[in-house]
């Protein structure tokens, strides 16, 4: 990675549906360091499924979050998922770089549901080296209203949205900062946000396949809530890590392995789908979690003990300096998302 010798500070500003947290990193020739980080509540539905439903609220609230920081740069990457987003790992008659630039919009007709004018495509050639006339690209495809959406609003909230990236993506680029990786491994990406689970599948530094699912965060409160009574408050305590006296720990696993169940069925069927496409994988060698859930007890242990495969929550300031702040470490997790976006400068 090569970086300018003057100094850059980026924002990466993760904006999920229940908070929204942001992250500055300063980016030196040699070092990445933190200087900031924060994270606010955002109002009940102001964003549902990705989509703003509360405009102002949201500005608001960026806007506040950075104020309370006293953040002064004003450069932000920012991401998106859901519905609007499609990723596709598709083949194509093999050609140049520059050739596929200027076909790839006709190649993603077939793959995307809405008019191609409604969207913006970019791809990645993932492999051209094997026989044959054709070779793997991975599509990926954002709806223009959409990305449009997030921008404007960072706009309003007075930043200076530099770079529009896919929350998977950023995940995994958190990962390949701090990690040293096996490109013969395959690797599961869980990130559990509050209302939406990024799935990632990776296989020689490439994602496979992605997905995103709504077995998250606040349905592991609601069935906290529902099956053993507890405050909203609390359950949300004990999905970041925290320890609540006087709660029976037992149990609360138990309500999480419920949910857990659910998440490892998408991804046997997230493996399954690649196996199906003729995807040269035979098993899942290592999971990683992250987000504001990864650390939800019994979460671990269950994936491990029903999946049979090595668990790591992913801890994205590994190889990242500290220069103030160094409490994060108990909540790095929860900046995962929001770190992967600021690693790159735009």
């Amino acid at each position: 990675m090569f970086f300018k010798s003057k100094k850059q500070q980026v924002i990466g500003l993760d904006i999920g549906s229940g908070l929204i947290k942001v992250v500055v990193l300063e980016h030196a020739k040699d070092s990445i360091s933190l200087v900031n980080y924060k994270m606010i509540s955002l109002l009940p539905d102001a964003i549902v499924d990705g989509e703003i439903m509360d405009r102002l609220a949201v500005v608001d609230t960026i806007r506040d979050l950075i104020q309370q920081s006293s953040i002064k740069t004003k450069d932000v990457v920012t991401a998106v998922s859901g519905r609007a987003v499609i990723i596709k790992r598709i083949k194509v008659d093999k050609c140049t770089p520059e050739e596929l630039a200027e076909s790839i919009r006709f190649e993603a007709e077939s793959y995307v549901p809405y008019q191609i004018d409604e969207v913006n495509v970019d791809f990645q050639i993932l492999d051209d080296t094997e026989e044959g006339a054709q070779m793997d690209v991975l599509l990926v495809a954002a709806k223009k209203d959409h990305v449009n959406n997030y921008t404007s609003l960072i706009k309003e909230a007075g930043l200076n949205p530099r770079r529009v990236d896919v929350d998977s993506f950023a995940i995994q680029n958190a990962y390949e900062h701090n990690y040293s990786i096996d490109l013969d491994k395959t690797i599961a990406f869980l990130n559990i946000g509050s209302s939406v689970t990024n799935v990632n599948i990776m296989r020689g530094g490439f994602p496979y396949f992605t997905r995103d699912v709504t077995f998250a965060g606040n349905t592991i409160i609601s069935a906290l809530q529902k099956n053993i009574g507890l405050s909203y408050d609390d359950a949300s305590a004990i999905l970041k890590g925290e320890e609540k006296p006087g709660i029976d720990n037992e149990a609360v696993e138990s309500v999480v392995s419920t949910i857990a169940k659910d998440l490892a069925l998408e991804i046997n069927r997230s493996f399954a789908a690649l196996k199906s496409v003729g995807a040269d994988i035979s098993k899942i060698d290592l999971l990683i979690l992250s987000g504001g859930c990864a650390k939800s007890p019994g979460l671990k242990s269950y994936f491990e003990n029903n999946l049979n495969v090595q668990v790591e929550v992913l801890n994205p300031i590994k190889r990242v300096n500290i220069s103030s702040k160094p409490d994060i470490a108990e909540d790095a997790h929860i900046y995962t998302l929001a770190l992967g976006l600021a690693l790159v400068a735009p």
